[in-house]
């Protein structure tokens, strides 16, 4: 592992650069699409160092679904030695974590934070599905562990997401931390910035809008490079909305991706939010 961080970092640097983007995919991807799926992020937020995509054996099936959830977690501890030998070669990791890829990612990255010390830059976590239950919160356990290891987590949800829904109906009816987004603003302070990514465009299942939203992928661009909430929104890529009566100056309010109403869920993706529920009875 220290032998192959030295050679990302030896990439790196050719490049001018002492940073990497690591990619750690979500459920139904082959390797493949992985590997596809990382560099249209990297070219299409003009990342301009390198990139590694971490990948744990989906079996890229949709049915699959309870297999991935057992091998993403046997990844882990190889995730842990990853981030540790990028740490030790001299290199800042950011991380863009999706779906189950965020569990992973989390999982590991508090493993490998052994001091309340940054062990990553950016940690951008997008449809998370993490528990977020009120009462035996999962995600809220980790956010805590983890935000003392990262220099700034990010968190897009959408409750148009219907792989996150079927992923509720497995769970029990536990909700999925990427599809609250309202429920999402309790997790909100330093360090943690939370944007509601539900008008995103993106597949049948409303699940890979990272990918098919360039809407979202500029902001993830301007994420990477540090802006804040509030300075991607005087770019015009959010916009702030109210949220309990308090406002986004003040910190209490929510930034929603800004998405033209041509390339919003049209009638089709929002009755299937509607009717999903009723055709997925928990388990």
């Amino acid at each position: 592992m220290a032998a192959f961080a030295g050679q990302v970092a030896a990439s790196a640097r050719a490049r001018g650069c002492n940073k990497v983007m690591l990619i750690a995919q979500g459920f139904n991807l082959t390797f493949r699409i992985a590997l596809l799926h990382g560099a249209q992020v990297a070219m299409d937020s003009q990342w301009p160092c390198a990139v590694l995509v971490f990948d744990w054996s989906s079996e890229g099936r949709f049915n699959r679904y309870t297999a991935d959830i057992e091998r993403s977690g046997y990844s882990v501890p190889v995730l842990i030695s990853l981030l540790e030998a990028l740490q030790a070669a001299g290199l800042e990791t950011n991380v863009l974590a999706h779906s189950l890829g965020a569990r992973v990612a989390m999982a590991a990255l508090g493993a490998a934070c052994s001091k309340p010390k940054p062990v990553v830059g950016e940690m951008i976590v997008v449809a998370a599905d993490v528990s977020a239950e009120p009462d035996n919160d999962d995600f809220g356990q980790m956010l805590k562990r983890d935000t003392p290891c990262a220099r700034r987590i990010t968190i897009y949800a959408s409750d148009n997401d219907v792989a996150l829904m079927v992923s509720r109906s497995v769970h029990g009816g536990v909700d999925r931390a990427g599809q609250t987004p309202l429920a999402d603003m309790r997790y909100q302070g330093p360090g943690i910035e939370v944007i509601d990514a539900s008008l995103a465009p993106s597949d049948r299942s409303g699940h890979a809008y990272f990918i098919f939203s360039y809407e979202m992928l500029t902001d993830i661009m301007w994420t990477l490079n540090g802006a804040s909430a509030a300075e991607r929104a005087a770019k015009g890529g959010l916009v702030c909305a109210d949220w309990s009566g308090g406002t986004c100056s003040a910190g209490a309010g929510r930034y929603i991706l800004k998405v033209a109403p041509d390339r919003q869920p049209d009638f089709g993706r929002r009755l299937l939010k509607q009717v999903a529920p009723i055709l997925l009875p928990l388990q």
